[in-house]
């Protein structure tokens, strides 16, 4: 059998218990909400502009690339030299002296 002061000390901790285990309220949910929202709400402000920028960089970076192939073919790795020899009659013969020019930068 429990002594008078079991009992109390068992009382007091259902009250501690009940007290945790009660939920939140109403009010305290949509507090929460709007503090969430205005996060959120700050957060988007913030990265919009920096999304439209960086679409504008992107934009003017392939528009860079684009106009750079296009003005200087001659720099492409990929692309071989198509000129012609000096001498285009059949069985002209070229001298052993010839060495062909370096394309400049």
């Amino acid at each position: 059998m429990q002594t008078v002061t079991g009992v109390e000390e068992e009382r007091r901790i259902q009250r501690a218990l009940r007290a945790t285990m009660r939920g939140v309220t109403l009010v305290e949910v949509l507090i929460v909400v709007a503090i969430m929202s205005l996060i959120a709400t700050t957060v988007v402000v913030a990265v919009i502009p920096k999304f439209t920028k960086a679409q504008e960089d992107t934009a003017l970076n392939s528009a860079r690339e684009i106009r750079n192939a296009v003005v200087s073919p001659s720099s492409s790795p990929t692309r071989r030299s198509t000129r012609l020899p000096r001498s285009t009659t059949p069985g002209a013969q070229h001298s052993k002296s010839t060495v062909p020019r370096r394309k400049s930068p």
